[in-house]
Parts: structure tokens; sequence; C-alpha cells
């Protein structure tokens, strides 16, 4: 489990680029979600609250 933002960000670029990698903008905005989003997400997974209510805060 990465448990350092840092290195949980970096991994989930990744997957950005990776599932992204023909639509630059598509690609930019999924960064972005994850940089301004990934802390209050991480915060509902440790307190295991229900993935359909998170995703329904942010979907």
């Amino acid at each position: 489990m990465i448990l350092d933002h840092v290195v949980m960000e970096q991994v989930l670029d990744k997957v950005c680029r990776r599932i992204f990698k023909d639509d630059q903008h598509k690609e930019s905005l999924c960064e972005d979600i994850v940089k301004s989003e990934l802390p209050e997400i991480i915060k509902y997974v440790k307190a295991r609250i229900d993935p359909r209510k998170v995703c329904a805060k942010f979907c």
C-alpha cells in the first residue's frame, strides 16, 4: 500500500498518462483532479466510506 501522497500522486499521474496517452487535454484534466482531490479521497478510503458515496461526491 502506498501511503506517501507524493508517491501516490506520481503513480496516479502515470495512470493518467497511460489512460489518456492520445489526448493531452484529458491527461491534464486527470492530473489536475489527482492533485486537487487526492487528499480528500485518501481520507474517505482510510475511513472506509462506501465507494459509491465517495464517487457521488466526485463524479
